[in-house]
């Protein structure tokens, strides 16, 4: 096993060296899973099935055919052959009906599976945000770690002169050991983070070497954005989609209430006769589509009422993000105002080595500074997992 020292400078070059080459992108892995995620693929091929589904009873039913042959009794009463062809027909309105019908459940499939895509590639963008904070987290502990081994081989040296105390020694020593065990620990959730990713792209390893948010787009009014979302979310134009199939259902209902027709043609013979001639039919409606139309209406307001929950649902959900957007990004703003402030390490580092500063000093001083910028890093990513819910609509 290598020393974690030599894995400490390997981490910092590979980080930089992948962020330079910038291999990976958030666009590119998301294309990527759009392609290979399992779950978008079996989703595609249960909507090409129920576009054949819907498809299915659109024609006629097929044509009736029978014939009957019955010789006589006694011997020489001769045979009796009947044959006839019929075709039952809906009333002719059913026919168009049903097409409407059959558009409108495959636009809705389409619809549908828009929906399942939009979550995956949101839960993907997430662990895209998740991995790019660790990559940047796995480089700033790299940094820290290394800083800490100088720090403790620093006040070793002191020591053999009698310039420094066990006590420095000690809280260098401990500040090294918690660097040492932040990277490890960061290494392994960058790990699980990268196989989560592959996971989504259909078991294919993604890379991301990327330590930079994408940049956010510039937000707007709540009103404006409501209207945005709700114009593209997929899940609320399915639900549209339901009311116009039900619409067309209940129209289709009422059509097969109506007469059906039954046409054809018969030929019979008979002790030498022959007779033939058309077939025609009707059915009374009487009780066979008993309550069908009253179904239709029923589903058609089932339909309505969950559309307007929906909608309530949204815009409450909107409201709630895109407060927590502004909160976030108004803590953002003041936290790096207020880390510019501060002494910088560099500082630290110069006052230490002029003996301005003590090494349990600069412990504590450094520790303070690494726990501001955890907490900066930590509101860059939540703003970033907040801004992924709120731009969820342009995920396509």
């Amino acid at each position: 096993m290598k020393p974690l020292s030599s894995i400490v400078l390997i981490s910092i070059f590979l980080s930089a060296s992948l962020t330079a080459a910038a291999q990976g992108s958030i666009e590119t892995v998301l294309q990527s899973v759009g392609q290979n995620n399992k779950t978008i693929l079996a989703q595609r091929d249960y909507e090409a099935a129920r576009k054949i589904e819907s498809k299915t009873g659109l024609n006629p039913e097929n044509p009736f055919v029978e014939y009957d042959r019955l010789p006589g009794r006694p011997e020489g009463a001769g045979v009796q052959q009947e044959f006839s062809v019929t075709q039952q027909l809906d009333f002719p309105t059913a026919y168009a009906r049903k097409r409407r019908v059959a558009r409108q459940i495959t636009s809705q499939s389409e619809t549908d599976s828009r929906v399942v895509r939009q979550d995956i590639l949101a839960d993907a963008k997430k662990v895209c945000v998740q991995i790019i904070y660790h990559n940047k987290r796995q480089v700033e502990l790299a940094k820290r770690a290394q800083r800490a081994q100088r720090l403790v081989d620093d006040i070793a040296q002191k020591l053999k002169l009698s310039a420094a105390t066990a006590l420095d020694l000690n809280k260098a020593a401990l500040q090294k050991l918690d660097a040492e065990n932040q990277l490890r620990l960061n290494g392994s959730l960058l790990r699980q983070q990268l196989q989560k990713l592959a996971e989504l792209n259909g078991g294919n390893p993604v890379q991301l070497p990327d330590t930079v948010y994408p940049e956010l787009p510039e937000l707007a009014s709540l009103p404006v954005l409501d209207s945005l979302i709700e114009a593209a979310d997929p899940g609320l134009l399915s639900l549209k989609q339901q009311i116009q199939i039900d619409q067309a259902r209940l129209a289709l209902s009422r059509s097969l209430t109506l007469p059906k027709f039954q046409v054809g043609y018969h030929y019979q013979s008979i002790l030498g006769q022959r007779y033939q001639g058309f077939h025609f039919g009707l059915s009374l409606p009487l009780w066979g589509q008993a309550n069908t139309v009253k179904l239709g209406q029923a589903n058609q307001l089932s339909s309505a009422s969950r559309l307007s929950a929906e909608r309530g649902q949204h815009y409450s959900w909107i409201v709630q993000l895109y407060e927590l957007y502004q909160v976030q990004k108004q803590g953002l703003d003041q936290y790096r105002i207020s880390l510019e402030g501060l002494e910088t390490i560099p500082l630290l580092d110069t006052a230490l080595k002029l003996s301005q500063i003590t090494a349990i000093e600069y412990v504590l001083e450094t520790t303070y500074l690494y726990a501001a910028s955890d907490t900066l890093a930590e509101l860059e990513r939540d703003l970033q997992l907040t801004a992924t819910d709120l731009y969820k609509y342009q995920l396509n």
